[in-house]
């Protein structure tokens, strides 16, 4: 006993007590089922959980034997399938606290909320990605990112409340044992709750977007990534066209006018052509809005299929790597279904310290395969991932973890410099592998430790009932072990 106050005393931990009743709960029956964005990953959980408070939630992750929680849906790999508990939280998405720097969301509420409501205090997030659709929670913990001169989203993350698996809501910040684990934990080391971020004020952009050819691209790419902080650039027509795309952000004080997001461009840049350019090329198009809507889309348009991997490299190996996927691209034309569009494209993220965050203590450039489809076409999907996860490998490629990928916890291992810490931490809050799923036991199992995951013991294991103790004003609650939901295992499916 006196162990678990040990740890939670060490651990600065601020505890939340559930009672130990019933958890209300939508049974799912035969025609029921959870899918992601892209179509592909499917699941038939026994027990579905919408909470609308975060006592909700605890009792959900307190009565589950596994449990997932689901945010917008939008990660293209099976890292939300469960046959078990799922969580969803559409229900969950609060603006909690709001000040001058900080805003603190509960974990379902969209990006494209979280925008709005800063835009509207005259606020803005840092960075972002491309898509805005995704929950705080879910783009967080998978590390989703933007390109420049910035870190992944989790990084901007100051604090966070994560319901771990005997039910028990813990507070972490700067300092805190789990903080650098749990901003990137895939949701294996617990359910997030909320989410507090640093803000900066809203600010003004320039989207400035025009192709060259690949080879006068290729003259000027390091000029234009040491010139413009926040740069990506891609590649659509493959395999037959090879013409780059280029797209810059520029900070700006020129007045917004149409904006990006209607489509409404002008064709003369306000930023002047760099270099010894006397001209932008000719077809140059440029927009001037608010950050967030030059830095990303509109959450609520994503109405074309896609399935995308992305792997993280060392950022002096992007044009090698660039080289090799137009090799492989070459390979594979003439297997290449011409009615499905491909996308290579080249991102750039600034190093955290975050333990599984691809871009762990080390600048990256980002190299995504995007396979747009309608629910089919699975073998081009397949074929164009898994070759260029091969390619890539020889770089210590890391992957998106909610995105397309084939590693297992033998390849994470060999990429990640905290692996092993990360594993041993998640079976210190989880000994009973509760948070995982097939996926998650994919990424971090490693061979030789599956057969003795389930019977690994801590100092958060539970007890047989419950028993609350104080100590140095830290309350710990341990919770018996739940009730296995009964009824037929239905697995993991696609359509």
């Amino acid at each position: 006993m006196i162990q678990h106050v040990r740890f939670c005393l060490r651990m600065k931990c601020r505890v939340s007590m559930v009672a130990l009743v019933a958890v209300a709960v939508a049974a799912t029956n035969g025609g029921d089922f959870w899918s992601n964005w892209d179509t592909r990953q499917v699941c038939h959980p026994r027990v579905h959980v919408s909470p609308s408070t975060a006592t909700g939630l605890q009792r959900a992750v307190q009565a589950a034997s596994h449990v997932r929680v689901a945010g917008a849906g939008h990660s293209f790999s099976p890292i939300v399938l469960t046959e078990h508990t799922l969580v969803t939280l559409d229900k969950y998405t609060d603006v909690v606290a709001f000040d001058a720097d900080t805003i603190t969301v509960q974990a379902g509420r969209p990006l494209y909320a979280v925008n709005d409501y800063l835009a509207a205090h005259g606020r803005a997030l840092p960075n972002l990605g491309a898509v805005a659709i995704q929950t705080a929670a879910g783009v967080t913990q998978t590390g989703t990112h933007g390109t420049g001169n910035t870190g992944c989203l989790s990084d901007n993350i100051i604090g966070m409340d994560l319901v771990v698996a005997n039910g028990t809501l813990v507070n972490l910040g700067p300092g805190h044992d789990l903080f650098d684990a749990a901003r990137v934990g895939m949701g294996v080391l617990g359910a997030v709750s909320t989410l507090t971020f640093r803000h900066v004020p809203l600010w003004t952009m320039e989207q400035i977007t025009f192709t060259l050819p690949l080879a006068t691209f290729q003259l000027h790419r390091a000029a234009l990534l040491a010139t413009f902080e926040r740069t990506q650039w891609y590649l659509s027509g493959l395999p037959a066209n090879t013409a780059v795309t280029v797209v810059l952000r520029v900070n700006t004080t020129m007045p917004i006018t149409s904006g990006c997001w209607g489509n409404v461009f002008t064709t003369v840049p306000a930023t002047p052509a760099p270099f010894n350019w006397t001209n932008w090329p000719d077809d140059t198009k440029a927009c001037v809005d608010h950050s967030y809507k030059v830095l990303g889309r509109d959450g609520k348009n994503n109405t074309n299929l896609f399935t995308e991997m992305e792997m993280m490299l060392p950022v002096d190996s992007d044009a090698a790597a660039l080289a090799d996927m137009l090799t492989l691209h070459a390979n594979l034309a003439p297997r290449h279904d011409p009615n499905v569009p491909l996308f290579l494209g080249f991102r750039y993220v600034e190093p955290d310290n975050l333990w599984l965050s691809p871009f762990y203590q080390r600048r990256t450039v980002v190299v995504s395969t995007i396979v747009y489809h309608h629910g089919e076409y699975e073998g081009e999907i397949d074929r164009y991932h898994r070759h260029m996860q091969a390619v890539l490998t020889k770089y210590k490629a890391r992957p998106h973890t909610g995105k397309a990928n084939y590693f297992t916890a033998t390849d994470m291992a060999a990429v990640y410099p905290k692996f092993h810490e990360f594993v041993a931490l998640q079976r210190a809050v989880d000994p009973h592998g509760k948070f995982l799923n097939k996926y998650m036991r994919r990424l971090l199992v490693l061979p030789t430790s599956a057969t003795t995951l389930t019977t690994t013991m801590s100092t958060w294991s539970y007890e047989v009932g419950y028993v609350a103790m104080a100590a140095g004003g830290c309350m710990v609650l341990l919770v018996g072990g739940a009730t296995r939901q009964a009824a037929a295992s239905r697995g993991y499916q696609r359509l």
